[in-house]
């Protein structure tokens, strides 16, 4: 949670990568800087935050969210969890609503996608161009983080020449090989979630390899 004075406090996502497991080690924390970044959508009731001047001191609350278990895809160790049969996990797909971005951002930005043999796929639903958020970096995470992108509109404006729709259609005219090798991260709102996850686990991914948000 984020809040200034007596403002009401938001929950917000964290959209900026964890530091790498050496800077978690520094003897002494205090010595450190730890940066954040947050994705924010501008409504009438954030205006403290999103019109905020540089320098502004907030309060912020410890991290209430669980995050990505991505130990759920393999199992303890890098060993394949009994449960799953002896099929290993090695095709990512994730799907991302609106500002739910923002926290597949922060796993694809960990690196986790780089050393697949076959790209990761993202496919990303926004009503429109304008919001679409971190479109700079999509070029970056197909070469530099090997992840498909696909961004895919509901409402596109008349130049929008890439897929339309809503991430639930592009996903089922999507190829996903060997399914019972696939882990999933779903984020978006709750009925996003759940139809998501419905289709993919009729495909054959185990439920337990599907993560989410909530």
């Amino acid at each position: 949670q984020l809040k200034s004075g007596a403002s009401k406090p938001g929950f917000f996502a964290i959209a900026s990568p964890p530091p790498p497991p050496e800077e978690e080690e520094e003897e002494d924390p205090a010595s450190t800087t730890l940066t954040l970044e947050f994705l924010i959508k501008a409504t009438d009731g954030n205006g403290w935050l999103t019109e905020a001047a540089a320098g502004q001191e907030l309060d912020m609350s410890d991290v209430a969210g669980k995050g990505y278990d991505l130990d759920e895809w393999e199992g303890e160790e890098g060993k394949t969890d009994p449960k799953y049969d002896g099929f290993g996990c090695f095709n990512y797909v994730f799907l991302a609503q609106g500002t739910g971005i923002a926290p597949i951002r922060a796993t694809i930005e960990t690196g986790i996608t780089k050393d697949l043999q076959k790209p990761a796929t993202l496919i990303y639903g926004v009503r429109d161009s304008k919001h679409a958020a971190y479109a700079d970096k999509f070029d970056a995470w197909r070469t530099d983080f090997n992840v498909n992108v696909v961004e895919v509109h509901s409402r596109p404006e008349k130049d929008w020449t890439g897929p339309r729709g809503y991430v639930q259609d592009i996903l089922k005219r999507t190829r996903i090989d060997a399914p019972r090798n696939t882990g999933a991260i779903v984020c978006g709102n709750k009925d996003f979630f759940v139809a998501n996850k419905e289709y993919l686990a009729s495909l054959g991914i185990f439920e337990d390899r599907i993560l989410t948000n909530f």
